[in-house]
């Protein structure tokens, strides 16, 4: 069980319980986890495995779950795109893990106030329409 997150806990103890309505508010729950919270998931569960690989090693790690997800979107998979996609935020939760960054503020910082180059919501930049 993850000390900084017991809800996964408490799903794994309702996954065996016919009661669907606290299942879906426990999946409701868990559903609304910000970046933070995911990424301190990530790392309660494996920075011990991940940290000992170091950064660079980590990066080539990340890299294969890009190409795993662009095969998926080339054979237009959804099944295969959703565990992809998962999978590409987690290595991506991994990597702000090992170089120290907190994502949740490294996006803030970059994107809260609109398109980091134009400045506007939505972007209005010319070549985001092309």
């Amino acid at each position: 069980m993850s000390k900084n997150h017991p809800e996964i806990f408490t799903l794994t103890l309702y996954q065996g319980i016919d009661n669907p309505p606290i299942y879906r508010i426990i999946r409701r729950m868990i559903s609304r986890l910000g970046v933070r919270e995911f990424q301190n998931l990530i790392k309660d569960e494996f920075f011990h495995k991940d940290s000992p690989r170091g950064l660079a090693k980590t990066f080539i790690w990340f890299s294969e779950e890009i190409g795993e997800l662009a095969r998926a979107i080339r054979h237009k998979d959804e099944v295969a795109m959703k565990e992809e996609f998962a999978d590409v935020l987690a290595w991506l939760c991994t990597l702000g893990n090992l170089a120290g960054i907190d994502l949740e503020n490294a996006v803030l910082e970059k994107y809260e106030k609109g398109c980091p180059r134009c400045g506007s919501k939505p972007c209005k930049c010319e070549e985001a329409f092309k």
